[in-house]
Order: C-alpha cells, then structure tokens, then sequence
C-alpha cells in the first residue's frame, strides 16, 4: 500500500487478475471490514494494478502510520 498526501491510498494487488476476477476482487474489498476502517480513518483507498506504474510521490503504508 501507497499513501499520497491526499490521503489516497493506493493498495497495489499483489497477483495478476484478468478482467472477471477483478471484478470478484473489487466485489469483495467494497464489503471488506478492512477498506471500511480505512474509510472511517479519512482515507480513500484505491485498488490497482500489480503492474500498475505510479509516478506520484508517496509513502510506503505501514501500520505504524495508520
């Protein structure tokens, strides 16, 4: 996970999905008890890519930060 001063937390996948398993994949993190804490906490938090290239300056997200 990437955190942006945004806010934003980019949550990188670690497993390459083709496009009807992302779909489970996004199915199931929208109901998960985790990216609900994260929401309650201020962030917005985004799934992407294994091999998706972020440019952006960002942190990398510990437990120590949350």
């Amino acid at each position: 996970m990437l955190l942006y001063e945004d806010n934003t937390i980019f949550a990188k996948l670690e497993e390459v999905y083709d496009s009807k398993t992302m779909d489970e994949v996004y199915d199931y993190w929208k109901k998960s008890d985790e990216l609900h804490r994260l929401q309650q906490m201020g962030y917005n938090v985004r799934l992407v890519s294994r091999e998706a290239s972020i440019d952006e300056p960002n942190i990398p997200l510990t437990k120590d930060l949350l």
